[in-house]
C-alpha cells in the first residue's frame, strides 16, 4: 500500500501490519531489536522462528532465548544469515558516507 507524505512530496512505501511496531520502537528511542529483525526475516522467508534456529544448528527452544535476552554476537547474527541465504551487514555509516564494518 502506498502512502503520500506531503511535507516530502513523495510516495513511500507502508508495511500496515509492522508500522504499529516500528512506530512503537521509534517512541522507545530506539531501533529495531534483533530479535524484531529476527522474526521480520523469518515472515520475508516465509519459514518459523523455529525452521530458522534449526538452519542455523541451534534447538528452537535455545534459538527463543536468546531472542529473549538479545544476546546475539555480530558473528552468530552473520552465521544465521549464511545459514538463511542472506548477507547481514553491521556497520557504523559517519556522516561522511564511510563505514566501519566488524
Amino acid at each position: 500500500m502506498l502512502f503520500n507524505v506531503f511535507q516530502y512530496n513523495r510516495n513511500v512505501n507502508v508495511d500496515l501490519p509492522n508500522i504499529f511496531l516500528y512506530n512503537e520502537n521509534i517512541e522507545r528511542g530506539g531501533g529495531m531489536s534483533v530479535s524484531e529483525q529476527l522474526k521480520i526475516l523469518c515472515v520475508k522467508l516465509d519459514i518459523s522462528v523455529a525452521e530458522l534456529a534449526r538452519l542455523f544448528g541451534r534447538s528452537p527452544q535455545a534459538f527463543g532465548q536468546k531472542m529473549k535476552r538479545e544476546s546475539f554476537t555480530v558473528d552468530e547474527l552473520k552465521e544465521i544469515a549464511e545459514a538463511a541465504g542472506c548477507k547481514y551487514t553491521g556497520a557504523f555509516e559517519l556522516p561522511n558516507g564511510e563505514r566501519v564494518e566488524y
